[in-house]
């Protein structure tokens, strides 16, 4: 009996050996690692199973901007596994498939002008800085921003969605100018179609083919200079182009320079004229005043022989301070220097 107790404790010793022997071989061959399942699919292997799941509980509950909440339908699961030391484990990977199945809602703040939404940005002072710097830019009220939650992530960088708001508020402005500009045209075509009944109605004829009654009329007319003190510069045709008379003066009223009814009051900006008025004075005669710094009239305004129309400037296609005066027969011009008393 003494001699099977010794030969049992003689085999687990030798078992204890061989166990231990096989422990340090599997040590240096292999190592732990955690195989991570997320909806029953392994997406890989990460040596510490605590800290991805910590991480992502701490994401869950506090997620990061732009992300308002966070919420994932089923989270992963870990598994105890050897590999070979060889084996190379993935957690950026895991992370990023997980983070795949997380559903997010961002929050973030729109940009809107009038009702239409141009952008969105992360941060409510990028939001409020773009609407403050268009509004004082371009005198542009009708550009807000609001707070929204979405799940779609649309934010876009503060550069870009500045550009788009600011590009988007000169196109509105752009068509309320083309809008206004139609109005305002088909309003002076409705006051020159006034002007011209009235100018009709008194026996003239305007804008038709160069007639005796224009030419008996132009002959008895009296022209005084358009302003005070005149001196007469560049005249009819002096150069190619030049369909008038320049008038230089140190007064500063323009006057109309017979009776009639305004029908032109215009600003072509740095171009030809500038701000110019054309006055009617029936039988298909009118007068033109160009280069004004101001025009004090309207359309379909009667005026009389010496009413102050606007103030000399030089605005248009100028080079100096004076009035551009023309005579003009069924809207043609001649040369008014003849004419002008």
């Amino acid at each position: 009996m003494k001699y099977y107790s010794k030969k049992v404790i003689k085999y687990i010793y030798i078992t204890i050996i061989l166990t231990f022997i096989l422990l340090v071989l599997g040590y240096l061959k292999f190592k732990p690692v955690f195989t991570v399942k997320l909806n029953g699919q392994e997406i890989g292997l990460v040596d510490n199973n605590v800290k991805v799941s910590s991480e992502l509980e701490q994401y869950l509950k506090e997620p990061v901007a732009p992300v308002a909440v966070a919420h994932i339908e089923q989270k992963p699961e870990f598994e105890l596994k050897f590999v070979s030391k060889n084996v190379d484990t993935n957690e950026t990977e895991v992370k990023e498939k997980i983070d795949e199945k997380i559903e997010k809602t961002y929050r973030l703040y729109e940009i809107k002008v009038g009702e239409d939404v141009v952008g969105s940005v992360e941060k409510e002072e990028d939001a409020k800085k773009i609407a403050d710097e268009i509004k004082a830019d371009r005198g542009y009220n009708e550009i807000t921003y609001h707070e929204q939650l979405s799940k779609e992530n649309t934010i876009k960088s503060y550069e870009e969605v500045k550009k788009l708001a600011y590009d988007n508020v000169v196109s509105v402005q752009s068509g309320e100018r083309k809008v206004a500009e139609a109005k305002r045209e088909a309003e002076e075509r409705r006051l020159r179609e006034v002007a011209i009944a009235s100018v009709s109605s008194r026996g003239g004829s305007v804008r038709t083919s160069v007639s005796a009654s224009a030419a008996q009329t132009l002959s008895g007319m009296s022209f005084r200079t358009p302003i005070d003190s005149a001196r007469f510069g560049v005249g009819f045709y002096g150069y190619a182009g030049h369909t008038g008379q320049d008038i230089l003066s140190n007064s500063s009223n323009v006057k109309a320079s017979a009776s009639g009814i305004v029908t032109t009051v215009k600003d072509l900006g740095n171009h030809s004229y500038g701000r110019y008025i054309v006055i009617d004075h029936g039988n298909g005669i009118s007068t033109l005043y160009g280069h004004c710094s101001s025009l004090l009239v309207n359309i379909g305004q009667k005026v009389e022989a010496g009413q102050i129309i606007g103030i000399k400037g030089s605005t248009g296609n100028s080079t100096g301070p004076h009035v551009h005066f023309e005579i003009r027969v069924n809207g043609r011009a001649i040369n008014p220097r003849p004419y002008i008393s």
